[in-house]
């Protein structure tokens, strides 16, 4: 269930990943995957790497809208709380491996995991380092004690797949910290923390300014998810995902 690689060095980059999973899946091997949030922050650069890679993609989401066309992969309008939408899409696409890039709670894993058939044999789940509570240097064997609601909810929703017993599948969880780029809309992210200070606005620091982050350059983050989706290490794995730690008041003395 935990990571192999040593974890009192912080958060793990990427990068080591890469040296237990191969670039690709089996040579000539296209893989089906279904992502679950395909138009998001994360998820459209995610199905846009996967379909250039050559893999058969589907994406969902719940509303229509221009961002849901995305070259090489198809698309469908879909409650991911619906099992009978959720298990005919994965049913007629066969899809082999879920992506879910906005598990946010334990009902939406559950409804997810009821609804794959034999064919799904990998899911990889996108949580937060929200799980582990207060900011600081963490490794995968930190212990997992969320002090606000969105870790608590990723905490359980994690849980609900490692404890699935029913479903003959591998599990991937991946903790990343605060990931950054285009398309970044959210204010509570670190672009606009970065935004505010390059405009001298005021900056509201959530704890305190010694707190420690690990930002991730959100293209960073696809690639490992891809990594991770197409070469699966273990049938339980989590790791976390972050860049070099620097404070809230390192960021605010650079910018």
């Amino acid at each position: 269930m935990h990571s192999p690689f040593p974890t009192n060095t912080g958060f793990l980059c990427f990068g080591f990943l890469f040296a237990y999973i191969r670039p690709n899946g089996p040579k000539g091997k296209v893989m089906k995957i279904l992502v679950i949030g395909g138009s998001g922050f994360v998820g459209r650069p995610l199905v846009e790497k996967l379909a250039t890679l050559g893999h058969a993609v589907t994406h969902i989401s719940r509303k229509p809208s221009i961002k849901e066309h995305i070259d090489g992969a198809k698309w469908f309008c879909c409650d991911r709380l619906n099992v009978s939408q959720i298990s005919s899409i994965i049913k007629d696409e066969a899809v082999e491996a879920i992506v879910d890039c906005c598990g946010k709670n334990e009902l939406a894993i559950e409804t997810t995991l009821a609804a794959c058939g034999k064919s799904v044999q990998h899911y990889v789940l996108l949580s937060s380092a929200a799980v582990y509570g207060s900011p600081g240097a963490i490794g995968e064997d930190t212990p997992a004690r969320p002090s606000f609601p969105l870790g608590e909810a990723k905490l359980r929703a994690e849980r609900k797949l490692i404890n699935c017993k029913s479903k003959k599948m591998s599990a991937t969880i991946i903790r990343p910290s605060e990931v950054f780029g285009p398309g970044d809309s959210s204010p509570q992210r670190a672009i606009y923390f970065a935004k505010r200070c390059v405009n001298g606005a005021p900056v509201v620091i959530p704890g305190r300014a010694e707190s420690i982050l690990g930002p991730i350059f959100v293209e960073c983050l696809v690639e490992m998810i891809v990594k991770a989706t197409l070469r699966p290490i273990a049938s339980s794995f989590i790791v976390n995902a972050g860049g070099s730690p620097i404070s809230f008041r390192q960021l605010h003395e650079a910018w």
